[in-house]
């Protein structure tokens, strides 16, 4: 009896070590996995860093080369952009302040109707009245 209590006891003590260990284990794998995955990710930035770098580089040097090869024609065609805007601008501002014109005019008229309405009813209820009031 007590020979067997001992072996339990030993096979329990036994489990929980490699139970333990295996944790362990698994903690360490997961750690290792951690790392990993943290280095992929720096690496990543790097590259990405560098690769934004060159791009900013070859951005500045294609401005470079744009700003050497403009000519008159582009200086030309760039001035009747910006009248052919301005133009626009001037017309869109014209459309929106005859927009606003048009919207007040709209806003006194509704105005103006409905206080002819209200003076018409008025007028007929005070019509009503006195005819309700002339009839024997």
């Amino acid at each position: 009896q007590l020979f067997k209590e001992a072996v339990a006891k030993q096979r329990a003590a036994d489990r929980r070590r490699q139970r333990e260990i295996a944790e362990r284990r698994i903690q360490e794998l997961e750690l290792r996995e951690k790392q990993k995955q943290d280095l992929i990710r720096e690496k990543a930035a790097t590259v990405r860093k560098l690769r934004k770098i060159e791009e900013k580089k070859q951005n500045e040097a294609a401005k470079k080369i744009q700003k050497f090869w403009r000519g008159r024609r582009e200086r030309k065609w760039i001035r009747t952009m910006l009248e052919k805007r301005k133009v626009a601008r001037k017309r869109e501002l014209e459309q929106q302040q005859l927009s606003r014109r048009e919207a007040a005019a709209r806003k006194i008229q509704t105005k103006l109707r409905s206080k002819l309405q209200r003076r018409r009813y008025l007028l007929a209820r005070e019509r009503d009245r006195l005819r309700a009031a002339h009839l024997p």
